[in-house]
């Protein structure tokens, strides 16, 4: 689990990073939306 202060002040960065995971899986695979 991902600890509280690192993932507070990394919001935006942590979000970004969320959003690229997000489509490298919908990429490998065709079944997760985008």
């Amino acid at each position: 689990p991902d600890e509280p202060k690192v993932k507070k002040p990394n919001f935006e960065s942590n979000s970004r990073l969320t959003i690229v995971k997000n489509k490298a899986n919908a990429r490998n695979n065709p079944l997760t939306p985008l």
